[in-house]
């Protein structure tokens, strides 16, 4: 399954209410170049199995070079057991609400990959139940701010500091042609890029491409 260029707003809810849904007996999805801004429930969950489904297993995703932009709630959703081998890599996640996490664990998931992503947080909340993944890998992400304790998950050459521009377009694979892109990220910049994003994609200079999930 590929899943790409698609905007996604104003879902209502916290329950499913997300802009993408990951969910039970899923293998090797890919979800690339996509824009998702303003879901009541947050980006993305990923559903594993749970006492209603005991047997669904969620295995081998790829999440890479999506913008996702004041999603509320938490950004990804882990809920219920036997997901694994998933990778999250060179995503921007610009939020300014105080009342969004970034990452909300109901379950078990393992060997989960989370690097080279922009977390821009105003007010980065605490990363619900990450101690709970095994075998988490959560390294090289650049991050505004830190969660309310204080600190940020397992880090691993993870840089504090404001993106800039330049940080965005290189994060989603975008030529860098003007000098002037070193500044702070805002929602104009975001938008502006996305319209350049899908006037590329009419010209086919983005490729479709699909690979393995196991290899980012």
């Amino acid at each position: 399954v590929l899943i790409q260029y698609n905007e996604v707003c104003h879902t209502h809810g916290t329950r499913d209410g997300m802009a993408f849904d990951c969910d039970a007996y899923s293998v090797g999805h890919v979800y690339q170049y996509n824009y998702s801004h303003d879901n009541d429930g947050g980006f993305l969950l990923l559903f594993g199995h749970s006492p209603d489904v005991p047997d669904a297993e969620n295995v081998g995703h790829v999440i890479r070079r999506n913008i996702s932009m004041n999603d509320g709630n938490a950004l990804f959703h882990f809920y219920g057991s036997g997901h694994t081998r998933s990778v999250i890599h060179n995503n921007l996640f610009y939020n300014i609400s105080d009342k969004t996490y970034p990452v909300k664990i109901m379950g078990k998931p393992s060997d989960i990959k989370i690097s080279n992503n922009i977390f821009y947080m105003m007010y980065p909340g605490e990363w619900i139940g990450i101690d709970s993944i095994g075998n988490f890998k959560f390294s090289d992400n650049m991050i505004l701010g830190i969660d309310k304790n204080g600190k940020i998950p397992k880090t691993g050459n993870n840089i504090i500091k404001t993106p800039m521009v330049k940080d965005l377009y290189r994060l989603l694979d975008f030529p860098v042609e003007n000098d002037a892109l070193n500044v702070a990220i805002t929602p104009k910049h975001i938008r502006q890029l996305w319209n350049s994003i899908l006037q590329r994609r009419s010209k086919d200079i983005i490729p479709e491409s699909r690979y393995s999930s196991l290899v980012p």
